[in-house]
């Protein structure tokens, strides 16, 4: 009996199955702690990232990345649930920026195509991404600086989806106060990404497998 419901709830999972917003390239800054090791959204686990597109040959769009390292090392915001990443489409050098933070380059500009719906898109532009993988926010920007009223919009948004992370119940992946398929959808996805998620872990062995798939299908077949 419980070997059918298992089997009727992952065909509805194939049903439902979601885009996940990750990618995994090697980090190019100098300067930066993760240089040479492949980083994107789901190398972070339960963090938050921020992903910001831009061109290394270009002052106004490198000047932004800039800015939110500097944004990001002073404590804008919480660093330990908040991950910031530059990706670019290497067309030149970083060596001599001076910033902290991972920057990755795109050169099919695939990444850019999914994230942002298109490769005609302008630059200068950021793409929250939650723990889970999920697409929360896209911030256009067209100054050499990001203005402070886009600022107070940017640490707006970053702010709800830390919220989530504290607020959020076991299971409860999406964080909408509900246990349902899309919760099962979204740890499927976090296990094909080799990713980690704290509120995936159901029965809190620090991986996630199929027994957590099994136990958040209980959870929702006993409620």
């Amino acid at each position: 009996m419980m070997i059918n419901k298992i089997y009727i709830l992952l065909l509805l999972v194939g049903l439902f199955f979601g885009q996940e917003y990750d990618y995994s390239y090697q980090d190019v800054n100098p300067n930066s702690d993760l240089n040479g090791t492949f980083v994107g959204p789901s190398y972070f686990n339960d963090k938050i990232t921020i992903n910001y597109f831009g061109w290394e040959s270009w002052g106004g769009w490198r000047q932004i990345f800039i800015q939110l390292c500097d944004l990001n090392d002073s404590g804008a915001w919480d660093s330990d649930k908040v991950q910031l990443i530059g990706i670019g489409i290497g067309a030149g050098s970083m060596s001599s920026w001076n910033v902290s933070a991972p920057w990755v380059q795109d050169f099919t500009m695939g990444v850019w195509n999914q994230f942002l719906d298109g490769t005609d898109m302008s630059r200068k532009k950021i793409v929250l991404v939650d723990s889970n993988l999920d697409r929360r926010f896209i911030g256009d920007y067209s100054g050499a600086s990001i203005t402070n009223s886009e600022l107070n919009e940017l640490y707006l948004q970053i702010q709800i989806l830390i919220d989530e992370i504290s607020t959020a119940i076991p299971g409860d992946i999406n964080s909408d106060g509900l246990l349902n398929v899309v919760d099962v959808v979204s740890i499927v996805n976090l296990i094909l990404a080799g990713a980690y998620n704290e509120l995936a872990d159901i029965n809190d062995d620090n991986t996630l497998n199929v027994t957590d798939v099994i136990s958040i299908i209980n959870l929702i077949l006993n409620n």
